[in-house]
């Protein structure tokens, strides 16, 4: 399912999608109630995916649903309460990285991605696991992001230190063998 989102429009994230967004550079995901203000409703465990409207478009987000609706307030309207559902998002791109229309009209055809206005938008099995695939590889729309040096850098520390841990127990070793031949040549000189 495609959630439509046009930033144009009012505020649709609370807290905003730049708290999100650095939540998700922190931590690798961002959970964040997503107002469903028409049919269709997403159930729990609905892959969801965020296209951004209007004159900015393009896939910003993907995330499971993790709960039925619920009433909260809404952010365009303080204090009137509507119906939401919790999304956990395991994909967030800033918006200068998105993944455009053009792209996903190679990848993923058969949807009018340029067109694509809507709250809510069932996607036809086929055109869901070709998406999954886009969300699965890099994408030539993104430029490299913060998150993802970030994740880089994490994983390259990550490796460096193991290396250098195996390192050391093998020195370890080595030198705790060396002494036991050293002490055992030194008991058969005695």
């Amino acid at each position: 399912m495609v959630l439509g989102w046009d930033p144009q429009r009012g505020p649709r994230w609370v807290p905003s999608f730049e708290h999100a967004l650095a939540q998700f550079a922190r931590t690798g995901g961002a959970q964040a109630p997503w107002l469903v203000c028409e049919e269709p409703v997403p159930a729990p465990g609905t892959v969801v995916h965020l296209m951004l409207q209007g004159p900015t478009r393009g896939l910003v987000g993907r995330g499971v649903v993790l709960s039925r609706p619920y009433l909260a307030g809404r952010a365009d309207q303080p204090g009137a309460p509507a119906q939401h559902v919790l999304v956990d998002w395991d994909h967030l791109l800033p918006i200068d990285e998105r993944i455009r229309p053009e792209e996903l009209h190679t990848r993923v055809p058969g949807v009018a991605w340029g067109e694509l206005y809507a709250p809510a938008v069932v996607l036809p099995f086929r055109a869901a696991h070709e998406l999954e695939r886009v969300w699965a590889a890099p994408h030539p729309s993104a430029g490299p992001s913060r998150r993802r040096l970030q994740a880089a850098r994490t994983a390259a520390e990550r490796a460096a230190s193991g290396v250098a841990h195996e390192v050391a127990h093998d020195a370890g070793a080595v030198l705790a063998a060396v002494h036991h031949l050293v002490d055992r040549a030194g008991r058969r000189g005695a």
